[in-house]
């Protein structure tokens, strides 16, 4: 019924099924998962209190719960949710280990990120969440070098994800691998044109790699694109002053100097 349109019959039909089978976890997650397609969060997030309330050691209904706090920025709450998931789970899961790991993350607890997300790795070797969230977690342990074949793994998980080869790139570019992170920027900025900031990280390789001239050229496409963005001027000021290009570099301070606005 939901997948044809009809929510609100599904809603109705999942009501039912609570009503006579109250210990049935499937039913409350899928409650919850109506609601929220209807933007209903509180009444989703009722349904799944009403869950816990007959299933309160559901590892599927923690789970979801966790995720629900996660969304709403309640982390602490989050984390405890998602453990108790992982401790109630009668096998170990990659998926409720995963988003543990991204939890930890945002709790700044990037040793047990990095932890839980090896350990949802070697559940699930080719799934592409562990592998993000633990490229994540050694980028937040400033260990760059050590993220990149994590990244590597997520972009081969989901090849679609211009977000993950961004993030790859900055991997890379951080380990000094400058022309590996130039080479993924390139091909993200043929994709999306119209993006400035892939044109400012670009830019950033190639002035790691001595070429400030080059970085110029990408900068100023960047502005005229975002021509409010001042971060944008600010680098541009610094790669003019690199390349040598004093007036450049004096037209860009003053421009600087004028501005209005945040």
């Amino acid at each position: 019924m939901a997948s044809s349109g009809n929510t609100d019959g599904a809603i109705a039909e999942t009501e039912k099924v609570i009503a006579s089978r109250p210990q049935l976890e499937e039913a409350y997650a899928l409650l919850a998962a109506l609601l929220s397609m209807k933007d209903e969060s509180e009444a989703s997030r009722d349904a799944l209190e009403r869950g816990l309330a007959a299933l309160p050691q559901s590892a599927t209904l923690l789970h979801a719960r966790g995720m629900q706090k996660l969304e709403s920025e309640d982390v602490a709450g989050a984390v405890t949710d998602l453990e108790g998931a992982r401790e109630h789970s009668a096998t170990p899961n990659a998926d409720i280990l995963a988003d543990l790991a991204y939890a930890y993350l945002f709790a700044k607890r990037s040793k047990e990120a990095e932890e839980t997300a090896r350990a949802a790795g070697e559940l699930d070797p080719s799934a592409y969440a562990p592998a993000f969230v633990l490229g994540e977690a050694l980028l937040a342990s400033d260990r760059p070098k050590e993220a990149v074949p994590a990244f590597q793994r997520a972009v081969s998980a989901a090849p679609g994800e211009a977000s993950t080869k961004r993030r790859l790139a900055k991997a890379h570019n951080l380990s000094g691998q400058h022309e590996e992170a130039l080479k993924i920027l390139d091909e993200l900025i043929a994709a999306a044109p119209n993006e400035p900031m892939l044109r400012a990280e670009a830019a950033g390789a190639l002035v790691n790699l001595g070429r400030a001239k080059d970085a110029v050229g990408y900068l100023e496409k960047a502005i005229e694109l975002a021509p409010k963005e001042k971060a944008l001027y600010v680098f541009l000021e610094k790669a003019q002053t690199a390349a040598g290009d004093k007036k450049g570099a004096k037209a860009t301070q003053q421009k600087l100097k004028r501005w209005k606005g945040p």
